[in-house]
């Protein structure tokens, strides 16, 4: 009975069972002397005595601390929430890892995460045991009643915040770079962040990276980003599903595989973790594909630079072409510095090249449609060099090659050239013939038509002279230029409505003369047929304003111009020549024969020969000058022509440039042939066929000399003058001579001296009285006496000195002058 009791009584009264919390584990254990006296500084220990509690502590030994001073943040990193199970970790074949909350918060409220996983090395290399963060669990699963203890070998270090994780991260210089420049680290809170090493980056042309840097590219910097941030702490330990979303909103594939985490297939590095909670991966590809980041051929003109020319094709509404790289085309963008300030919009048009060049050499359109060619574009000239270089010009003469200047950038379909010169859309004609030094005269002749101001909705196809078929024109080109109304008449021939480039198929056009002609290029590139002769084209597709030009070397269509002799006399001024032909009746002559040609001296000729109407044989000197030609032919090329004189012929041999040696043959028997040095100084065509030239000297046989008794040679003359000349200087010169000889002779004669005077005698008896015009002479007249070569002070040898006491008194004349009346 008493039995029973006790057990009625045992079972009423509950039982007194002993606590086993974490501390009691701990103090049970001599080796956490140093841990249990840090706890219970740090006023730790009732929270690890709570009964009912729910932790994890991370127990290092008293040989793991050592000396080291345990803090108390450092011991609330050692705490964790919840229970950590380390074998079922272990048991994990996943290979996962696990974040617990610890105790120790950071600045912005977030638990510091703690890291547990499997070490997945081989047994042999230490692996298999669980670590939590670096530090090995050396016993597990000790279990308290509120809680459970994890023994490690060293203390656990908190991880440091994400600005300074990112500033010690040597491997994604570049990502981390751009991400301080565009993101607050602080404000990644319990994120995920996906990091791409610099190898990545090292993929991207320098343009593309540029772009991250300058306020255009913005946008896709933010892409960058945002694809590589999550909005939450993602680990292999706590996927549970297989897409996240990333800052942008868009959907990312996660999986894990061989203990590796793989977003849309790409691998990820071993996490990192920092106290805001925040995941850093490394890999080494980019989430999005580059193609995502949706680079432009405008991105390109930022990126490099060229701002103003972007902002200009903004400002125009062009920008639309500039971000389409699938678009064919070539973007010609000048460097900032050779950029016009102001661009219109025709002028940026220009710039865009359609298609690609398929030869060495030659055109392409452009996005310009001006008004001035009927809706076809305008277009470009292209070249390329041995090296393959591909260089722009509005104009054909490049002179030099420009693609030292030029930097090929190449954006899908579209290739951006950075030129350091500014291409502007062709100009006005004469601007573009202006180009070339050969195009001098027809310059001045389309300025003088006014080409300007002929218009046409087709446009033009311009045939242009070089200067050396103008010079082959010679009088013509006079005749042209000093009559506007046959000047604008021949540029008539020379202008077609219509395009017609090198590469143009066969078109039938319309001449401003109102005549149609098919243009046609030959096959081996020797020219095209033009007025009824295939003509060489050694300049083709000069671009202007309103249409094309090309060369000519050769002077065409003179049959279509109404040009004469006495067009082409009156332009070679040899006004001379041209009276002796009309007093002679040579020019009505010549009126039934259009073909015959002139040979024309210069009147500075004719004069230095004195030849005029009072010469003998004049008349057949004019006939011999004028040659029996066929229609077109060169009477210079060597053949006998016949002159009006009978039996007379002329020859001609070409001796250097327009130096010719003219034979003329014939009349007089037992005369030789006679030949002159002539220059030809112009030429001529006449619409008929016939030639004029103008020639420096006339051709005048022996034989018509000979008979000519008047006529003297002009060294004659010179020789005569100097010998006349000779004589008259001679006799001037004589005569001097004899003049200086006589005076000489005359100065040497004796000389004469003036005699003393003395005092009249008064014994002398008186003379006659003197008349007045005596007494005149007397006045004037001194007493003279020979000295007979010596000085009147010179003694005569033999006499007294002159300084004697005596003196020889000269005897003098004794003259009585009487005062005359006035009656006398």
């Amino acid at each position: 009975m008493l039995l029973l009791i006790c057990v009625v009584i045992a079972a009423l009264v509950p039982s007194v069972h002993a606590s086993n919390t974490i501390i009691d584990l701990l103090s049970s254990d001599t080796h956490f002397t140093e841990l249990l006296i840090s706890l219970q500084q740090a006023e730790l220990v009732p929270l690890l005595n709570t009964p009912h509690g729910n932790l994890t502590l991370i127990a290092p030994t008293d040989s793991a601390i050592g000396n080291v001073s345990l803090d108390p943040d450092l011991l609330r990193y050692h705490i964790a929430h919840g229970v950590v199970n380390a074998s079922q970790i272990a048991s994990d074949t996943m290979d996962r890892e696990y974040l617990f909350n610890s105790y120790l918060v950071a600045d912005n409220g977030v638990p510091m995460p703690l890291v547990i996983r499997r070490d997945t090395r081989s047994p042999g290399q230490g692996g298999g045991s669980i670590l939590i963060d670096d530090s090995r669990v050396i016993k597990s699963d000790w279990i308290a009643d509120n809680g459970v203890i994890q023994v490690v070998d060293s203390l656990l270090t908190p991880p440091d915040d994400l600005c300074t994780t990112l500033s010690n991260d040597y491997n994604a210089q570049a990502h981390i770079n751009l991400l301080r420049n565009s993101v607050n680290c602080s404000s990644l809170a319990n994120t995920t962040l996906i990091l791409l090493d610099d190898d990545v980056f090292n993929t991207l042309d320098e343009y593309q990276l540029a772009l991250f840097s300058i306020p255009q590219g913005k946008a896709k910097l933010a892409h960058l980003l945002d694809t590589h941030i999550f909005n939450s702490s993602i680990y292999s330990g706590n996927l549970s599903t297989n897409t996240l979303v990333n800052y942008e909103g868009n959907n990312v594939s996660v999986s894990l595989r061989n203990s590796h985490l793989f977003f849309n297939h790409h691998r990820l590095s071993k996490p990192f973790y920092t106290k805001e909670n925040v995941v850093i991966y490394h890999t080494n590809d980019m989430l999005c594909s580059i193609e995502s980041l949706n680079y432009t051929p405008m991105d390109y003109m930022y990126a490099s630079g060229n701002a103003p020319f972007a902002d200009e094709l903004t400002l125009h509404r062009l920008n639309g072409w500039a971000e389409d790289p699938s678009s064919e085309q070539t973007i010609l963008i000048p460097q900032s510095d050779s950029m016009s300030i102001k661009m219109k919009t025709g002028e940026l048009k220009y710039h865009f090249v359609v298609g690609k060049p398929q030869h060495k050499n030659g055109l392409l359109d452009t996005r310009y449609i001006p008004k001035t060619l009927g809706g076809a574009p305008q277009r470009i000239h292209y070249t390329t060099d041995e090296k393959g270089c591909v260089s722009y010009s509005e104009s054909t003469f490049y002179g030099e090659s420009k693609c030292s200047s030029i930097k090929e950038i190449n954006v899908g379909n579209t290739t951006l050239l950075l030129v350091d010169e500014d291409i502007a859309s062709p100009g006005s004609l004469a601007n573009s013939l202006g180009n070339t030094l050969k195009a001098t005269i027809s310059s001045k002749l389309f300025h003088a038509i006014d080409m300007a101001n002929i218009k046409s909705k087709e446009g033009f196809t311009t045939f242009y002279l070089e200067d050396s078929a103008w010079e082959e024109a010679g009088l013509v080109q006079t005749v042209l230029f000093n009559n506007h109304t046959k000047l604008k008449e021949f540029a008539k021939y020379l202008i077609f409505k219509g395009l017609f480039y090198s590469d143009s198929e066969p078109s039938k056009l319309k001449s401003l003369s109102g005549e149609e002609h098919i243009l046609k290029w030959s096959e081996n590139d020797q020219g095209l047929e033009l007025y009824g002769e295939q003509r060489p084209v050694p300049q083709k597709d000069v671009l202007f304003r309103s249409g094309v030009a090309h060369s000519l070397n050769h002077f065409p269509i003179i049959d279509l111009l109404n040009i004469t002799r006495k067009d082409l006399i009156d332009a070679s001024r040899s006004q001379t020549f041209a009276n002796f032909l009309h007093i002679f009746n040579i020019s009505e002559t010549l009126i039934d024969q259009p073909s015959y040609s002139i040979l024309i001296p210069t009147d500075n000729a004719l004069r230095y020969r004195n030849i005029t109407t009072d010469i003998p044989f004049l008349e057949t000197l004019l006939q011999i000058h004028v040659l029996q030609t066929d229609p077109w032919e060169d009477c210079l090329n060597g053949s006998h022509y016949a002159t009006l004189v009978p039996q007379i012929s002329i020859s001609a041999e070409l001796l250097s440039d327009d130096v010719y040696i003219f034979s003329i043959h014939g009349v007089l028997p037992g005369s030789a042939t006679k030949s002159h040095r002539v220059r030809v100084l112009k030429r001529g065509w006449t619409s008929d066929g016939a030639q004029i030239l103008l020639i420096d000297t006339e051709m005048i046989p022996d034989w018509m000399t000979q008979r000519d008794p008047r006529h003297i040679k002009p060294a004659i003359m010179l020789a005569i003058g100097i010998i006349v000349g000779i004589v008259l200087l001679s006799s001037i010169l004589m005569v001097c001579f004899c003049c200086l000889f006589y005076r000489t002779r005359k100065s040497s004669s004796d000389g004469y001296e003036e005699a003393p005077t003395s005092p009249t005698n008064p014994n002398d008896s008186p003379a006659a009285p003197l008349n007045h015009a005596d007494r005149m002479d007397i006045e004037r007249r001194p007493l003279l006496r020979k000295t007979n070569g010596r000085s009147p002070n010179q003694s005569r040898p033999g006499s007294l000195p002159a300084n004697a006491d005596h003196s020889v008194p000269v005897p003098v004349p004794k003259v009585q002058i009487i005062q005359a009346s006035p009656q006398t």
